[in-house]
């Protein structure tokens, strides 16, 4: 998160990051929707999902590929990033520990390495995530902005990178991240300016940065103007984030992209020009945030991070305690449109921000994820395993990361089907 919403108690790695089952076997039941149309944008409203007993989907009890679990090189991994499948099924996944990606067969079977740790063309100082664009093509987000474009060969095909805004002096005035790439070399950038805001000492806010889809020469595509980012609260000594908040996610393919802010159950598509094109809603009442889910939390990340004496750590628990807290917990904490074009939407836990500080990373126990057809319909639920976050959804599979209990990751592809 940008400088002026830092939180000193949060180490900055974890910073850096940042950006119970829900469900019971759902009975058949016709579900209820409106959709209306304004100056072309569709708004679906969704009051109970779809799927009949013999839709619903399931995700395997046990992976069909665990890659990761041998005692040798290159099957140890650390600081794994959003693996993905190629269309001929071998796995990629980015080792963010040595700063490569790394390719599987469809088995787990290591093959070969793309890229290594450096400046020069198709090197990188670092790895933030990787995506696979239509075509194959790897995108691998790394340095400060820059995208590294890949044949699923490996070969090295260009670096996007994007224009930093700087004062007279040559200091930068603004942090740019790139979200997401689209086809063609588009990415939606959001531009978080440095400096520290000021306001009412208690006052809660919705942090907000500038939205743009730029083209690979950097030509603006779309301003999309400030959007909601984080929900903060001002301090005396600046603004910040309040504990297990909302944040904004986003996801998309080659050619649309999602954004979403969990204060309310609404998220919005649009198009590869920046169109919005369709608003999806659904049925949701807001959890409000009681002791008891807060202390759930605390106690997890006391047991995670705190290696302080009993007293010591209780004199952290309290102070923690005193800290602002969201009023609500948010309608959902991260979403992955998948292979044929569904919405996936994750319903968050408090006990899931005792990872990182936020609610966006891996859930402790089992998650749900609400699905929605590419029309805005709520179609169902489903429950992913536990310590598990999928960054890849096919037509017959979940791929994504999952950790053990002492935090080892292992990359794991799931069936998934109806039964």
């Amino acid at each position: 998160m940008q400088t002026s919403l830092s939180n000193s108690r949060v180490v900055a790695g974890l910073l850096t990051a940042l950006f119970g089952t829900l469900l019971a076997t759902l009975a058949p039941t016709a579900n209820a929707q409106s959709v209306r149309d304004s100056a072309g944008i569709r708004m679906v409203n969704s009051d109970k999902p779809s799927w009949t007993p013999a839709q619903q989907l399931r995700v395997s009890a046990t992976p069909s590929v665990v890659i990761g679990d041998r005692d040798e090189e290159p099957y140890l991994l650390s600081q794994v990033k959003s693996p993905f499948e190629l269309s001929d099924g071998r796995i990629v996944l980015a080792n963010g520990a040595s700063t490569e990606l790394r390719l599987y067969d469809a088995n787990g079977t290591y093959l070969n390495t793309v890229g290594r740790k450096g400046n020069g063309p198709g090197e990188f100082q670092d790895i933030e995530k990787v995506s696979r664009l239509t075509g194959d093509t790897m995108a691998v987000f790394h340095g400060r902005g820059d995208i590294s474009l890949f044949t699923s060969a490996g070969t090295f095909i260009r670096r996007l990178t994007v224009a930093r805004p700087t004062a007279s002096d040559g200091r930068p005035t603004a942090f740019i991240r790139p979200a997401l790439v689209l086809d063609g070399g588009v990415r939606l950038l959001i531009n978080q300016p440095f400096g520290r805001e000021s306001g009412p000492v208690g006052k809660r806010f919705d942090a907000t940065a500038p939205h743009s889809l730029v083209a690979a020469d950097n030509r603006v595509v779309k301003d999309l103007g400030a959007q909601p980012i984080m929900e903060s609260i001002y301090e005396k000594d600046g603004p910040r984030y309040v504990w297990l908040c909302a944040t904004e996610v986003t996801t998309g393919n080659g050619n649309s992209f999602y954004l979403g802010y969990g204060t309310e159950y609404s998220i919005r598509r649009y198009t590869a020009q920046g169109q919005l094109n369709q608003i999806v809603r659904r049925a949701w009442t807001p959890h409000k945030l009681t002791k008891s889910d807060i202390t759930t939390f605390l106690d997890e990340w006391l047991l995670r991070w705190s290696k302080k004496p009993g007293p010591e750590r209780e004199r952290d628990r309290a102070d923690m305690l005193d800290d602002p807290y969201a009023v609500n917990l948010p309608a959902y904490s991260a979403i992955l449109l998948d292979r044929t074009g569904k919405l996936w939407v994750r319903t968050p836990k408090p006990i899931d921000a005792a990872v990182a500080g936020f609610l966006t990373d891996y859930s402790i126990g089992p998650s749900a994820w609400s699905v929605f057809a590419n029309d805005g319909r709520w179609l169902g639920d489903v429950t992913m395993p536990a310590r598990f976050m999928p960054s890849d959804i096919g037509a017959n599979f979940v791929l994504g990361t999952a950790r053990d209990d002492d935090g080892v990751q292992t990359v794991v592809r799931y069936k998934l089907g109806t039964r």
